[in-house]
């Protein structure tokens, strides 16, 4: 009997501290009564470490956590949101650097702009199966722009089964994931989506992927291989400049702002007018750890796509290209092998010129295709029914 009276005094005791640590962390809050509901617009101790928000405030559902609610609050390290909240908007962490764990409840279905951005701290992220609109942010270009950008220790990022069908803009721009696999059912990866994550060596795109934007991956320095399935029909310019370890790109040959010739714009070359011009643009910016190359989905590769790609080694042909174009591996100089598909129909002068160190391997047995008279001027070895 002695015994459990004890056990009853001691849950008592809990129970007490619980409610007593609820009442004071609603105490450090403060709320603006929006009609039928409350949302959560400050904290009153900026110096708080610990908060939970209330399921209700004075009778009333707490709904809502305001812009710029605990923005720059640095002493906050751990936040328990409610399951009655619906909105977080935008800013309303950003800059919590030592804010390292929080855990998003399902009713949430909208988080705004920069909600998360620069919380330093912060290691793993689960989002929200509720998240089902179209959009994190009001407007459907802003959804979760820079949700989590600067977030230097996030490691690990949980997607939802209805995840919306963008990665936003800089949403997860410098911070420390390592490797992603993208939900399929998205369909596009915006401009600096994955920029400046310095620790990514590994990702996976979904065929449900279309288009992907400038600069989306640019900076990855430890990205080794990346492949982009052939459903995508859009890179932007920039796209992988300064991934300095890339090894290996499999990917189609996309129209990308009217620069479609020239593959080193992925990489940050520009269109500089005059043909000389450009292909010393390559040589500056495709990164020299890039030595194999595997094109998919591409009925042409256009005059002087890889012109100057100077390390290159591999390159394997898509079994739907038809035309390689003049001087389309000009100067490739360390180019050793690469594999014509039966597909081919034409290729045009000088499309290997340059190329000292060249073997041409063609899986039809015999010729079959037009060559022009001048395809291969250095005379490279031809090997003819090879299939790898």
């Amino acid at each position: 009997m002695k015994i459990t009276k004890k056990i009853f005094l001691i849950l008592l005791l809990l129970l007490n501290i619980t409610l007593a640590s609820c009442g004071e962390s609603t105490n450090q809050l403060r709320f603006d009564k929006i009609g039928n509901y409350y949302k959560v617009t400050g904290l009153k101790n900026t110096k708080a470490r610990k908060i939970t928000i209330p399921s209700k405030y004075d009778g009333l559902p707490v709904y809502e956590i305001d812009e710029s609610a605990f923005e720059n609050c640095t002493s906050l390290r751990s936040v328990i949101l409610p399951d009655s909240i619906k909105r977080i908007e935008k800013n309303a962490f950003k800059g919590c650097k030592n804010l390292k764990k929080i855990t998003l409840p399902k009713t949430i279905n909208n988080i705004g702009e920069c909600a998360f951005s620069n919380c330093e701290s912060l290691e793993r992220i689960k989002l929200p199966e509720g998240i089902n609109s179209p959009y994190f942010g009001d407007r459907p270009q802003h959804y979760g722009w820079g949700l989590f950008s600067g977030c230097k220790n996030l490691k690990e990022v949980i997607f939802p089964k209805n995840m919306p069908n963008i990665i936003s803009r800089s949403m997860f721009s410098e911070t420390g994931i390592e490797t992603i696999t993208i939900p399929n059912g998205v369909e596009s990866i915006a401009h600096f989506a994955f920029s400046g994550c310095t620790n990514l060596t590994s990702i996976e795109i979904p065929e449900s992927v279309t288009s992907i934007g400038g600069f989306a991956f640019s900076g990855c320095t430890n990205l080794t291989s990346i492949e982009i399935p052939e459903s995508v029909t859009s890179i932007g310019g920039f796209a992988f400049s300064g991934c300095t370890n890339l090894t290996s790109i499999t990917m189609p040959l996309v129209d990308n702002d009217g620069s479609l010739e020239y593959f080193g714009y992925y990489f940050g070359a520009n269109f500089l007018g005059t043909d000389f011009q450009t292909y010393e643009e390559n040589k500056k910016f495709v990164p020299k750890s890039l030595e194999k190359i595997v094109i998919i989905n591409s009925e042409k590769i256009d005059d002087y796509t890889f012109a100057c790609f100077e390390n290159i080694k591999t390159v394997i042909i898509s079994s739907e290209t038809k035309i390689i174009g003049v001087g389309a591996f000009y100067g490739c100089s360390n180019l050793e092998k690469i594999i014509i598909p039966k597909s081919v129909e034409y290729i045009k002068s000088f499309a290997f010129s340059e190329c000292s160190e060249l073997n041409i391997y063609f899986e039809a047995e015999k010729q079959s295709l037009a060559l022009s008279e001048k395809w291969n001027p250095m005379n490279r070895p031809v090997y003819w029914g090879i299939i790898e």
